[in-house]
């Protein structure tokens, strides 16, 4: 072993990267090759860097590297997910002419546009996540494999943060949060 600790840490790096890749893979299969890359890399430059500041903390660096990249893949779902509106209802399809253009009924839309994020935003973490997953029509199947939950932990989640999310619509004033 090197005094600094590189050829140990360059060998379980090497040895943990290809089964990094598989579990990452399995774990989230709607990404494509250079994604899963990139989540790898960060996951085991971020194990090197702890290893390097307290190898002992680390009990197991596979384990480490494998949740810190399935982590990363999370947060960049989440980033994705913030950074794509909610598409409002077309006003263009079921609506007669008259009301397409009503100043008034855009300025509501857009105030429960708003309501909901607000809304959303005061969850906690885990329903958020589940909540604006369901509503983007993810299946309870897809969202616990995305996140990698039991489904019945996101059948409770949703069910729950639904819950909450009405209820805050309705202390908002927004017309149609039901139970």
């Amino acid at each position: 072993m090197a005094e600094d600790g590189r050829e140990s840490i360059g060998g379980i790096v090497a040895d943990i990267r290809i089964g990094l890749i598989r579990a990452v893979q399995a774990r989230f299969s709607f990404l494509r090759p250079d994604e899963v890359e990139d989540f790898v890399q960060e996951a085991l430059m971020r194990m090197t860097q702890k290893l390097r500041e307290d190898a002992d903390e680390i009990e197991n660096p596979f384990a480490f590297a494998k949740k810190t990249a399935c982590n990363l893949v999370i947060d960049e779902i989440r980033r994705r997910q913030c950074l794509a509106p909610v598409p409002l209802p077309n006003s263009t399809g079921d609506l007669p002419p008259s009301r397409e253009h009503d100043p008034e009924r855009h300025l509501t839309l857009k105030q429960a546009h708003d309501a909901i994020y607000k809304c959303l935003e005061r969850l906690n973490e885990a329903r958020r996540i589940a909540v604006f997953l369901r509503l983007r029509e993810h299946s309870v199947k897809e969202i616990g494999a995305m996140l990698d939950w039991p489904n019945k932990k996101v059948e409770n989640l949703v069910l729950r943060g639904r819950s909450d999310l009405a209820s805050c619509l309705r202390k908002k004033g927004v017309q149609g949060a039901s139970r």
